[in-house]
Formats: C-alpha cells, structure tokens, sequence
C-alpha cells in the first residue's frame, strides 16, 4: 500500500476490502478471489499484520451478520452469473448511499442500469466503423473506461462485441479500465473476468484494471 495515503483513507480502504471479501467469495462462489487479485492480496497482508488484541475480521463483522445473511440469502436463489452481478451493483450503490453519502456524491457512484450500458457501448461500436471504418474488436482499437465502477461497460463488450477469436488478445493488451473506489474495483475485476472466462472458457486476471 501507498505509505503516503491519509490514515483515513487507509482505513477506508480496509473496511472495504473486509465488507466486499465475504460476499464475492459466497456470492459468486469464488474462494481463489483474495489470492488471485493483486490488489486483494496486498490488502489481506496489510490486515493479517494489525495487532491480534485489538483487532480481528470476527469481531469486526459480528453485527453485521444479519445483513450479510439477509444478503447471501437473496443472492442464493439467483442461479444467473448477469442477475448476480446486477444485484451486487445494486448492494454496492446502496451500501455507499448509507455510509458514505458524500462518497457516493463526489464519485458519482450510481447504477447504470443494463439498457444504457448496451445503448452506450452501441453507440461507440457505431461511430468507429462509420468514422474510422474500423471494428470494435480489430487489432489497432484500444479500449478505455475511465471510470469504470463496477466494470460493466467493458464486461459488456466482450460480452457482446468483440469477436470470439479477438477476446484473448484484446484482453492482454487493448483494454483498459481505472476505478479509484477499492469496493467497486473488486467488483469490476470479478465481473470482467468471468465475461472473459465466459468467452474463452479460461480464468485469467485482467492485468488492464
């Protein structure tokens, strides 16, 4: 971690990491995702070397038990990769609207609702081929969101897009997504990942994030 970032920020940093961790991991089934996400993993490191007397994950998450129940319950009966990730947007949206109102204010963090993201991405795939007469997926276009919340415009695309056998390269070197929120950016990862498992059938960490 940046030993220049404001105590404050630090620990905002590992609220998030402990609220998110938990609910990849049960929602989407994925216990590797601490290990796997570089990020992640450094923050896991920062937290297993705060002080055991005064502080440990149990304890911290104790109350909001019920709420994680309340959560893991809904998620249980989608069975749906997109219903899950649609409903983990909602969680995060609403999560930073109650602790953070000037957070979800000045970060603009707001769901975008699945209709628009489509229409968005449509819309660029539209203008360069009749700007630029040149694909979405072809070899000299690089991809960047620049404030990529939870990552749906890019999962989107390769969704939806990018021709199967342009995935993969596309993936290593052409896209390119930034999110300053660690909470949004576990999110993304996820979401980007499985789209790019989804279409290749490989888990490979998008190293573009």
């Amino acid at each position: 971690l940046n030993p220049g970032l404001r105590p404050e920020a630090v620990q905002e940093m590992l609220i998030q990491h402990l609220l998110t961790e938990r609910l990849i991991r049960r929602v989407f089934d994925y216990e590797d995702f601490v290990r796997r996400n570089v990020i992640a993993s450094e923050v896991e490191k920062v937290i297993d070397a705060l002080p055991r007397q005064s502080f440990t994950r149990k304890e911290f998450l104790r109350e909001l038990d019920p709420y994680y129940s309340a959560i893991e319950s809904t998620a249980d009966t989608l069975t749906d990769f997109e219903a899950k990730q649609h409903f983990l947007d909602r969680v995060y949206e609403k999560f930073f609207q109650a602790w953070s109102p000037d957070t979800a204010d000045t970060h603009g963090i707001v769901y975008t609702p699945p209709q628009i993201v489509k229409y968005m991405c449509s819309s660029v795939a539209q203008a360069l081929e009749r700007e630029f007469d040149r694909p979405l997926g072809s070899e000299g276009t690089y991809i960047l969101d620049p404030c990529t919340g939870t990552g749906n415009f890019i999962a989107h695309l390769i969704q939806n897009f990018i021709p199967r056998s342009r995935v993969e390269p596309m993936y290593a070197s052409q896209l390119f997504a930034n999110e300053v929120m660690l909470m949004p950016y576990y999110i993304a990862s996820l979401n980007i990942e499985h789209a790019y498992f989804e279409a290749t059938g490989t888990r490979k960490p998008f190293e573009g994030l």
